[in-house]
């Protein structure tokens, strides 16, 4: 049912390097593992496969290794319609010693795959709160857009177009924008340039035409740099996991365009190396030290 490179066949080749985030499992972070990307063919009825390995440390029996990647979901078994289809995920471990595959395990789950009309493109309403580059801790304003409520355990997943600097959780990063509700815990993947905020205290009620910002999230870190076009594009998914389906999102409006950060007045002092350093000649020209202190 997937595709053979798992819709990556753009950016990735067969035997590349698949971006991945580990998350919410110290002491494991993104640096303790990569993982390739194989090609599968339909054909000949060989899955695609995803191998990670290279591990900085024994990952003992117990311990707990979350990690998060991307693929591209198949289309309908019929268009058009919703279609219950099983989605079978096979995962295992590999001893390369003794060549054997153990540690088996399915993922099994039934999901709507479907080609109805679920896309929308309203505006986003994004700003930040203090508008500037390269500020941590940073608060985020925008529209969510689900026609439905999402409920207790359902998310809402906002994608963006340039590096985030942050890959961590955020206990309650999820609110509306007076942060007066807590709608759950904002997950932050920078390698797949994602934020999920799954929702674990309030539902998130249905905002189908939104007219102005509704939504905050915490613990943002905003580009160093200014962002092109391209990059300041944002897209969202709405994901009903209580009734296994989703609504994509790509919003009309762009990321803002923030000022340089601002960091109060300079103190600056200008003296001369006559005296401190005793090599001035006749007829030289004297040497000057500028002190600028921030």
């Amino acid at each position: 049912m997937f595709s053979n490179d798992l819709g990556w066949s753009s950016t990735i080749s067969d035997g590349g390097n698949l971006p991945i985030d580990i998350f919410d499992c110290a002491p494991f972070t993104s640096s303790f593992m990569s993982c390739r990307l194989f090609y599968g063919d339909y054909l000949r009825a060989i899955p695609a496969k995803i191998i990670c390995g290279g591990f900085s440390a024994n990952l003992l029996a117990g311990q707990l290794l979350k990690f998060a990647f991307a693929i591209t979901n198949p289309l309908p078994m019929t268009t058009g319609t919703l279609s219950q289809i099983s989605l079978p995920i096979f995962v295992y471990s590999y001893d390369p010693y003794n060549f054997n595959k153990i540690n088996y395990n399915t993922i099994n789950v039934g999901a709507y795959v479907n080609n109805a009309n679920q896309f929308s493109a309203p505006n986003g309403y994004f700003s930040t709160a203090t508008n500037q580059l390269e500020t941590s801790n940073e608060k985020l304003y925008f529209a969510n857009n689900n026609a439905r409520p999402l409920l207790i355990n359902d998310a809402y997943i906002i994608q963006f177009s340039f590096p985030l600097r942050v890959n961590s959780k955020v206990i309650s990063g999820c609110t509306n924008f007076a942060g007066t509700v807590i709608y759950g815990n904002a997950y932050y993947h920078q390698n797949l340039m994602i934020v999920v905020c799954l929702l674990v205290t309030n539902t998130l009620p249905a905002n189908p035409i939104p007219s102005t910002a509704t939504f905050r999230l915490t613990g943002f870190y905003t580009p160093w740099y200014a962002l092109n076009l391209t990059e300041r594009k944002v897209f969202a998914i709405a994901s009903y996991q209580s009734s296994t389906d989703s609504e994509y999102i790509s919003y009309f409006d762009f990321f803002p365009l923030l000022s340089p950060r601002y960091q109060g007045f300079a103190a600056n002092s200008i003296f001369s190396m006559t005296g401190v350093l005793p090599h001035n000649i006749a007829c030289q020209l004297n040497d000057y030290i500028f002190k600028v202190q921030l």
